[in-house]
């Protein structure tokens, strides 16, 4: 999905919904299989959300039953959704550029959460596919997010030095105060469009949601 379709569903939607599809089975009631469950959730929400964002771990999991379950669920989803692979991958570059063919060759995810604390070789295989996208974790939200992510580094928190590696390049959270000043959950929605709009270079956009 290119940047404009995405912005489009936003607009059309009036949404910035994103659906996680952490499918634990072990809470599924039952009697319905986990297709079965993430079909139904889907249909309950393809008219409001604009991306779905399955949690690779609880497919991994189950082996070939779990692969094949996420492939049919991205399947069921379809085009017409931003699909993120939540797989949280990062390593070296080749062993990355693999990770990245899978999930957007192999599976045609739209984009896929990385885990860059490996350092800029281990993001950039993720970058090179055309209308893919890359979602990099910067700052956390568990309690152990303190244990490094908050350590000051260069005169700044360590999440800080991640998110604003390379040029204009910035996380949700990194954004929001850089442009508007504000914590993220604070956003108007005109103003998280506005971000979500400039990724992977929001510095282009003013702090004016009106703009």
């Amino acid at each position: 999905m290119t940047r404009a379709e995405l912005v489009a569903q936003i607009r059309r939607k009036k949404s910035l919904l994103c659906v996680g599809l952490d499918t634990d089975v072990q809470k599924i009631p039952s009697g319905i299989s986990p297709l079965d469950f993430n079909k139904a959730i889907i249909d309950a929400t393809r008219d409001f959300a604009v991306a779905y964002k399955p949690n690779l771990a609880f497919y991994e999991c189950m082996g070939k039953a779990g692969w094949d379950l996420f492939e049919e669920t991205v399947n069921y989803i379809g085009k017409d959704h931003f699909i993120v692979a939540d797989a949280k991958r990062g390593d070296i570059g080749n062993t990355s550029t693999y990770y990245a063919k899978t999930f957007f060759e192999t599976y045609g995810c739209d984009s896929v959460t990385i885990a860059p604390y490996m350092g800029e070789d281990s993001v950039k295989p993720f970058i090179g596919f055309e209308g893919k996208w890359a979602i990099v974790l910067g700052l956390t939200s568990n309690a152990g997010s303190k244990d490094f992510q908050m350590l000051e580094t260069q005169g700044k928190k360590l999440y800080l030095n991640v998110i604003e590696t390379g040029p204009g390049c910035f996380g949700v959270e990194a954004a929001a105060q850089h442009y508007f000043h504000k914590p993220s959950k604070n956003l108007t929605r005109a103003e998280a469009a506005m971000i979500v709009a400039g990724f992977p270079n929001p510095k282009k956009f003013t702090a004016n949601p009106m703009t």
